[in-house]
């Protein structure tokens, strides 16, 4: 046991470090036969090296467990880039079909009204003009394609049910029309 006195740290430390490799002697006793068990010499830093070593030793093991298995992914904060990236992509298909969502009950809404013959629309009473009502229907057409997302017609990108390429609506609106 190290003993402080008033004097400086240095002798303190000197002496802790002399005695250091001092030997001791830990002995177990059976009461009952009052015989030694098991003797033990021991340092201080024998001792030491034991805690120490037991200590690093438990700390690699939890390292390892942590590190090796799936545990990792209950810890707070860790995530791989995988689950990040299919969560953002998640994340942008729900706002997306948010958004369709509302103009097609937009659109069913007014649909219901116009059925009902409940429209509040004022009638034009000034005659237009050819041209004037041809451009009026090519900005209606570009109007309702916004509105109904049907962006992926117009890509002709192939049909997930039957495999086969879409039909491309520019072409048969064409066709409707020079049919006629």
């Amino acid at each position: 046991m190290i003993k402080i006195s008033t004097g400086s740290l240095k002798a303190v430390i000197k002496s802790f470090f002399r005695k250091i490799n001092s030997p001791y002697r830990l002995v177990v006793v059976n009461e009952e036969t009052l015989n030694e068990a098991l003797t033990l010499h021991l340092t201080k830093k024998s001792i030491y090296i034991l805690f120490s070593g037991f200590l690093i030793s438990i700390f690699l093991l939890f390292s390892a467990l942590i590190l090796l298995t799936p545990v990792k992914y209950y810890i707070p904060g860790y995530q791989s880039d995988i689950s990040r990236k299919k969560l953002i992509g998640l994340q942008k298909l729900s706002d997306s079909l948010i958004q369709i969502n509302q103009v097609r009950e937009r659109y069913l809404l007014n649909l219901l009204t116009i059925a009902n013959g409940q429209m509040n629309a004022t009638l034009d009473t000034n005659g237009l003009s050819p041209a004037e009502i041809q451009m009026a229907l090519t900005d209606n057409t570009r109007q309702i394609d916004k509105a109904s997302n049907y962006e992926y017609l117009k890509n002709g990108k192939s049909d997930s049910l039957m495999g086969k390429t879409s039909v491309n609506k520019d072409t048969l609106h064409t066709n409707q029309q020079s049919g006629k």
